[in-house]
C-alpha cells in the first residue's frame, strides 16, 4: 500500500516503481481503489523524474475528488478526457499492447490511445495529490530484468601507414590526419558474449567508451578542427576472426558496412574528452541469436578524406581500470506467451481467437496451439505459456532447447483442469518431456485414448518436473510415466512433483503412475487416483538395470486418495538397487479385488542402513488381499495404520529392523504374517490392535519362529474362533498361551501388558476403525519414543491409547427444563481440564465437541447471563469421570461450588434440570449435514471434515462430478470453495467426487491458507439442484 502521510494537499508525493516494462514486451499494471475521497493518478511513465511534478506520468488514470463529487478521467501525454465516476472496489488495469494503450475499468475497455514510442521502458508512476491518499493492491505483468557488464577480452588500434602490431596501445581510436603523409587509425574491440539464459530477451546493450582526460603532456583527444567535417563515428560488425597480438591494417578483418552502432560527433572541436555511451543493442541481439558470430566491431570515421578528425578514448590495456571499455547489456526472462482455440466464449487470459500467424505474446495475439510457441520460440526458465479454454488436439514435445533451469520453471498454465483439454488423436504422447528439465503442467485436463505405449505425459530423463492441478485420463495406457537412468548419456529424472491431480485410468492390466530407474525424491501428495478396470495398479516405483543399477531413492507419496483393483503402490528395488528412504503418509488406498496378488502396499528391497528410515504412518488401507506386503524391508516404521477388511493384513519375508506401532487392524484372515524366521529379529510390535474376524483355520500372528526387541501392549480379539497366534508351526488359541511362550528377547515372554477384548471400533463395516472412550484400548497402550501423535496428529497422551487413534469425545447437554430465557439472553459455556480453556456462546440445545484432557477429569460448566441479576453470576458444573458419567453437580457463585443433587436443580424458584444420564459420547468419524445450523459443531480433528453427503439426483459417473461446497469465517469471508466442475478456491482447496446415493466425504483442509487452529467455521454444500445443508466445524 501506498499512502500519502506527510504534506499539504499537492502534487508533491508519489513512487515510481524500479521494475520496467521492456521496451516492445506487452503488459499491464493493474490496481483496485479501496478509498474514493482522495484526488490522485497512477499509470505508466517513461522518463524518471528528479522530482514529484504532475507532467511525469505520461499515460494513466486521474481519479479527481471535489467536495462530494468522484470524477474519473484518462490522462495521455497533456489530454484528459472524463469518463465518468468511480466506485469502491473498482480494479482499473491499463495494458499495453503493440503501440497501443488500452484503459480498462473492470474489464471493460473505456479509453485507448497509441503510445508516443514502442522504444522505451516502461515503469508505474504514481502521485497523490490529497494527504491521506492511498493505492492498494498495485500489480504488474512485469518481467524481472537484470543485468551484466562484460569487458573487453581484445582490442587493438590499426594504422594505415604502418605495418606494426598495436595490439597493446593504451587509447581506441579513430583518425584521419597527416604527418606529411596521410594516414588513418581505426580500432577494433571483442567482448565475449556472457552465458545468458536462452529465453533471454536483450533490452538494452550499451558500449562505455570514456574520453582521455588527466594526462600531462594533454592528449588532443576528440578534435575537429580546420578541413573537419564532422568527427561522427561508426562501430561495424565484424565478419571474419582477429588476433590482437598480430593484427595490422592491412590485415584487418573485414566488416559489415550494413550492421553498425553510431558515435555522433563530439561537442568540441579538440580537447574534448567527452564520455560515450553506444547503443549496439542491435548487434548484441545477433550474436546472442547466433545470426553473425561475435568477431566484434571496428570503429571508423565516417569521413576519413579530412585531415585533423579523431575520437579517442581509453582503451582496455590502459591504466585507468575504471575506465576501460564496457558493455552493459540488460535482459530479463520470464516471457508470457498466449494460446488460444477459435472461441474466446468463456476465456481466462485472452481477447481474441488463436492464429498460427499471431505473435503468441499478446492476449490480444493468441497462437492457436502450444506447439507453435515452442517451434516459433526458445523459451527457458520463468517462461509461461497461457493456455485458454477449449480443446486442444497437439501433441507437445519439450527438449533441451525448451525448458526451464534452476533460475526458474517453464510453465504451462491452462484455464481449469476441466476448461483447458490437450487430446491427442494421433500416436503420441499428449506431452513428452525429453530431457527437458523444470518443466510445470499445471491447471490443465489431459485426455489420452491412444493404445500402445504412447501416455498422457512421459518424462524421459527430465528433472524437476512438476505436474500440478490437473486431470488426466487415459483409456489406453498408463496416464505418467517417469524414466530415469544413472548413465550419464540418458540423464536422470530427479525431483519430480505430481499434486493436486485427478489421475483416472479407463483400461484393464495398466498402471497410472509409472516411476522407473534413477528417479529419486518423487513427490506425490493430494492426488485422486482411480482406476475400476480389472488388475490395474496406482503407483509403481522400480528400479532399473542398463548396463549400470539406477534406483529411484526417497520418494514421498502422501495425502491421496487411491481406488484401484489391484495394486495401490509397488515399490519393487533389487538387492542391488536398494530403494531408500519411502514415506507413505496419510494415504487413503481402497483395493475392489481380493485375491493373493493384490496388495494396498507392496514393497521390495528397501533399507540399505539405519540412517535410511522408511516411514508409513497415517495411511487407511481397505480390502485387497494384502494391506502391506514386503520382502526384503529393514529400517521401517509403520505406525498410526488402519488396515481394514483386508483378507491379510501384513505379511513380510526376509524382513527385520522393523516397527510395528499403534497399528488397528480387522482384517477376514491373519493380521501379521512372518513368512520367514528373521522377521522379528530387532523388531517391535507393540501397541496395535489385532481383529481377525476369521474362523479357526486364521491367527492374529502367524511367525514361522524368532523373538521380537519388543512385543508388548497389544490388543488381540478373535470373534469367530481365529486363534492368537501361531509360531514355529505351534498354536496358540488365547492370549494367556501366547504369553506362555517366549517370543521378546529381552525378560519376559512378551505380550505381558497385551489384553484380549473388542476394541468397539466404531464400524469397521464402513472401514471406519476408531476406537472411543469406553474401549479397553483407551489409555491402555505405552508410550514410544518418537512417535507422539495419532493418526490424526493428535497429541498422544503420557499413558497413550493402544491403535491408531486417540479417541475423541462430545458432551451431550441435554435440553433445559421450564427454561425462561428470552430470545435476547446468552448460554455461555465454558469447558476447563487438563489442556482445555474454551468458552462457547450456545442455545438451549446444543453438543459441544471438546478434546479429551491429556491426564485427569473433564469439568464443565454453564453460566446463564440473562437479563435479571438474579442469574447472572450462578451457574452449574457438573464432572464427568473415567467413564464419562457425570459423577458430581454443583452450583458455582463466585469462586464457590456448592454440592447439588444431580437429578435436578432448582435456582430461586426458577426451574433448571440436568438430566441425570447425561454422559460422554463417542464422536462419529462421519457426521452429517443440516438445513439448518445449530447450536452445535464439529471438531474437525487432524484438519479433516467428515460428513455423510447424500445425493438423491442423478448425476453422472464420471470423474469430473465433485462435491460443490463453500467454508465461511466467522466473519462470512469465504475462504474456500470447490464448483461442481471441479473450480478450486484456492488451488488447494480438496476435491471429493460423488456419486448418486450415499457419500462419504473427507475434507483435508491441511495447507490451506486462511484456516486457524481453535476457530470456527462453517461449510455449506450445494447438491445437484441447489438445495443448501451445512455443518459447523472447529479446527
Amino acid at each position: 500500500m501506498l499512502t500519502k502521510n506527510a504534506g499539504a494537499d499537492g502534487w508533491n508525493a508519489g513512487a515510481e516503481s524500479v521494475n520496467k516494462l521492456a521496451k516492445g514486451q506487452d503488459g499491464w499494471v493493474e490496481f483496485k481503489i479501496q478509498e474514493v475521497t482522495k484526488k490522485k493518478m497512477l499509470g505508466f511513465s517513461y522518463e524518471y523524474s528528479s522530482s514529484i511534478v504532475y507532467d511525469s506520468l505520461k499515460f494513466g488514470f486521474l481519479f479527481d475528488f471535489s467536495g462530494s463529487t468522484r470524477v474519473l478521467k484518462t490522462k495521455k501525454l497533456t489530454v484528459l478526457t472524463t469518463l465518468g465516476t468511480y466506485d469502491l472496489n473498482d480494479i482499473f488495469r491499463i495494458e499495453k499492447v503493440g503501440t497501443k494503450l488500452l484503459f480498462l475499468k473492470n474489464g471493460v475497455k473505456i479509453d485507448s490511445c497509441t503510445t508516443i514510442s514502442n522504444s522505451y521502458d516502461l515503469f508505474v508512476d504514481a502521485q497523490i495529490y490529497s494527504y491521506g491518499g492511498q493505492f492498494h493492491q498495485v500489480k504488474t505483468s512485469f518481467a524481472v530484468q537484470d543485468s551484466v557488464i562484460v569487458y573487453p577480452n581484445k582490442d587493438a588500434r590499426i594504422a594505415s601507414n604502418s605495418t606494426l602490431n598495436f595490439g597493446t596501445d593504451t587509447f581506441f581510436w579513430a583518425v584521419k590526419s597527416t604527418n606529411r603523409v596521410p594516414y588513418n587509425y581505426r580500432s577494433l574491440i571483442q567482448f565475449d558474449m556472457p552465458s545468458l539464459p536462452a529465453n533471454a530477451r536483450i533490452v538494452n546493450a550499451d558500449l562505455s567508451l570514456y574520453g582521455v582526460d588527466g594526462y600531462s603532456p594533454a592528449q588532443m583527444g576528440h578534435r575537429c578542427e580546420t578541413n573537419c567535417i564532422s568527427n561522427a563515428s561508426k562501430v561495424y560488425l565484424n565478419t571474419a576472426t582477429w588476433d590482437e597480438s598480430t593484427v595490422t591494417y592491412t590485415y584487418a578483418p573485414a566488416y559489415n558496412t550494413s550492421i553498425y552502432s553510431v558515435l555522433p560527433a563530439s561537442p568540441g572541436t579538440s580537447y574534448d574528452y567527452t564520455n560515450y555511451k553506444v547503443d549496439m543493442n542491435n548487434l548484441v541481439n545477433y550474436w546472442f541469436a547466433g545470426t553473425y558470430t561475435n568477431y566484434g566491431v571496428t570503429m571508423v570515421l565516417d569521413n576519413e578524406s579530412y585531415y585533423y578528425t579523431q575520437l579517442q578514448f581509453r582503451s582496455s590495456d590502459n591504466a585507468v581500470t575504471s575506465e576501460r571499455p564496457k558493455v552493459v547489456i540488460k535482459y530479463y526472462i520470464g516471457t508470457k506467451y498466449y494460446v488460444n482455440d477459435n472461441f474466446t466464449s468463456g476465456d481466462v487470459f485472452c481477447k481474441a481467437v488463436g492464429n498460427s500467424g499471431n505473435s503468441g505474446l499478446s492476449p490480444y495475439s493468441p497462437k492457436a496451439s502450444v506447439s507453435t510457441i515452442l517451434s516459433t520460440y526458445i523459451l527457458g526458465p520463468k517462461d509461461t505459456i497461457f493456455v485458454d479454454a477449449g480443446t486442444y488436439t497437439e501433441a507437445i514435445t519439450f527438449t533441451s532447447a525448451d525448458c526451464g533451469s534452476s533460475l526458474g520453471q517453464l510453465v504451462v498454465h491452462g484455464a481449469g483442469k476441466n476448461y483447458t483439454t490437450i487430446n491427442n488423436a494421433a500416436s503420441n504422447h499428449n506431452i513428452y518431456l525429453n530431457n527437458a528439465d523444470y518443466v510445470t503442467i499445471e491447471n490443465l485436463k489431459l485426455n489420452n485414448t491412444q493404445t500402445g505405449s504412447y501416455f498422457n505425459i512421459n518424462n524421459s530423463y527430465s528433472e524437476n518436473m512438476i505436474v500440478k492441478n490437473d486431470s488426466l485420463i487415459h483409456s489406453g495406457n498408463s496416464n505418467i510415466v517417469i524414466n530415469g537412468n544413472s548413465l550419464v548419456i540418458s540423464g536422470t529424472a530427479n525431483n519430480a512433483i505430481i499434486q493436486n491431480c485427478f489421475i483416472v485410468g479407463k483400461s484393464a492390466g495398466k498402471t497410472l503412475i509409472s516411476v522407473t530407474g534413477a528417479c529419486s525424491n518423487l513427490y506425490l501428495s493430494s492426488n485422486t487416483i482411480q482406476s475400476l478396470h480389472d488388475n490395474t495398479m496406482a503407483i509403481q516405483i522400480n528400479y532399473l538395470y542398463s548396463t549400470i543399477y539406477s534406483k529411484p531413492n526417497n520418494p514421498t507419496i502422501c495425502n491421496n486418495i487411491i481406488s484401484v483393483d489391484s495394486i495401490g503402490i509397488k515399490v519393487n528395488g533389487h538387492a542391488s538397487a536398494i530403494i531408500d528412504k519411502i514415506v507413505l503418509i496419510n494415504n487413503k488406498i481402497s483395493l475392489a479385488s481380493t485375491g493373493n496378488s493384490t496388495y494396498g502396499v507392496f514393497i521390495n528391497y528397501s533399507g540399505s542402513s539405519s540412517s535410511y528410515i522408511d516411514t508409513i504412518s497415517g495411511n487407511t488401507i481397505i480390502s485387497g488381499g494384502y494391506g502391506i506386503k514386503a520382502s526384503y524391508l529393514k529400517y521401517a516404521k509403520v505406525y498410526n495404520n488402519y488396515l481394514v477388511n483386508n483378507t491379510n493384513g501384513i505379511s513380510l519375508t526376509s524382513s527385520q529392523d522393523n516397527l510395528f506401532a499403534y497399528n488397528n487392524f480387522r482384517n477376514a484372515q491373519t493380521n501379521f504374517i512372518g513368512t520367514t524366521s528373521d522377521v522379528p529379529t530387532n523388531t517391535t510390535l507393540s501397541d496395535n490392535i489385532f481383529v481377525s474376524t476369521g474362523n479357526s483355520s486364521y491367527y492374529n500372528l502367524s511367525l514361522i519362529s524368532g523373538t521380537f526387541a519388543s512385543c508388548d501392549y497389544n490388543c488381540f480379539y478373535n470373534p469367530n474362533g481365529a486363534k492368537v497366534a501361531v509360531h514355529g508351526g505351534i498354536q496358540y488359541n488365547t492370549l494367556s498361551s501366547w504369553q506362555g511362550k517366549d517370543h521378546y528377547s529381552g525378560t519376559g515372554n512378551g505380550d505381558e501388558h497385551s489384553i484380549s477384548a473388542d476394541p468397539l471400533y466404531s464400524d469397521p463395516v464402513t472401514d471406519d476403525l476408531d476406537i472411543d472412550l469406553f474401549s479397553p484400548c483407551t489409555q491402555a497402550g505405552s508410550a514410544i519414543s518418537g512417535i507422539n501423535a495419532d493418526i490424526y496428529n493428535r497429541v498422544r497422551r503420557s499413558l497413550p491409547s493402544i491403535g491408531a487413534n486417540e479417541p475423541i469425545l462430545f458432551l451431550n447437554i441435554p435440553v433445559l427444563k421450564n427454561n425462561i430465557l428470552a430470545d435476547e439472553d446468552t448460554v455461555m459455556a465454558t469447558l476447563t481440564g487438563s489442556g482445555i480453556d474454551t468458552t462457547f456462546f450456545v442455545p438451549d440445545t446444543f453438543m459441544v465437541y471438546p478434546t479429551v484432557p491429556l491426564e485427569g477429569y473433564l469439568s464443565y460448566e454453564i453460566s446463564f447471563e440473562g437479563d435479571t441479576s438474579l442469574i447472572d453470576d450462578s451457574s452449574i458444573g457438573f464432572r464427568v469421570n473415567s467413564l464419562g458419567i457425570i459423577d458430581s453437580v454443583y452450583e458455582k457463585r463466585g469462586s464457590s461450588q456448592y454440592p447439588l443433587d444431580p437429578a435436578y436443580y432448582t435456582l430461586l424458584n426458577l426451574n433448571r434440570g440436568i438430566a441425570a444420564s447425561a454422559i460422554m459420547k463417542v464422536l462419529p468419524a462421519y457426521t452429517k449435514l443440516n438445513e439448518v445450523l445449530d447450536g452445535g459443531y464439529y471438531i474437525a480433528v487432524g484438519r479433516r471434515v467428515k460428513f455423510y453427503y447424500w445425493e438423491e439426483y442423478n448425476v453422472s459417473d464420471n470423474p469430473d462430478k465433485y462435491l460443490e461446497y463453500k467454508i465461511y469465517d466467522k466473519e462470512m469471508n469465504i475462504i474456500a470453495s470447490v464448483s461442481s466442475d471441479g473450480s478450486q478456491t484456492p488451488s488447494n482447496a480438496p476435491l471429493s467426487v460423488i456419486m448418486k446415493g450415499q457419500n462419504k466425504v473427507t475434507l483435508n483442509l491441511t495447507g490451506i491458507p486462511g484456516f486457524v487452529a481453535g476457530e470456527y467455521y462453517i461449510i455449506e454444500v450445494s447438491n445437484s439442484k441447489n438445495e443448501l445443508t451445512y455443518l459447523r466445524f472447529k479446527l
